[in-house]
């Protein structure tokens, strides 16, 4: 694809039937949460941030590191169980929704921030 710009990554991500990152180091996965904000199934690999955006068999599969059988597996089960990936696309969105919108998230830092100036 090259470098598209970010207006046409929702675009671009909605053509996928399911979005894989097998990060071997990760500290948060943004495009994760920009796969799953757009309904896309995700196969993660279990390290940093990404196993704490994805919850295993509820909004998408994590796999162990160095591990290409058990990512083949999540990804074809995701394929091939339509019921899956729907569930996985709808628990995506929810979790996107409740936790990483921008303004959710400013909100909740100056909720903190106040908190310890007070202090």
């Amino acid at each position: 694809l090259g470098k598209i710009p970010h207006s046409e990554v929702p675009l671009c991500l909605n053509r996928f039937d399911v979005y894989v990152a097998l990060s071997r180091n990760e500290s948060f996965g943004v495009a994760i949460v920009e796969a799953m904000a757009c309904g896309v199934p995700v196969v993660v690999t279990d390290i940093g941030g990404l196993s704490e955006v994805v919850d295993n068999n509820i909004n998408g599969f994590t796999v162990p590191v160095e591990n290409p059988l058990q990512a083949a597996l999540a990804i074809e089960k995701i394929i091939q169980t339509p019921d899956i990936a729907k569930e996985f696309s709808v628990k995506g969105k929810e979790k996107v929704l409740k936790l990483y919108v921008w303004n959710i998230n400013v909100n909740q830092m100056n909720d903190i921030y106040r908190s310890l100036h007070s202090i």
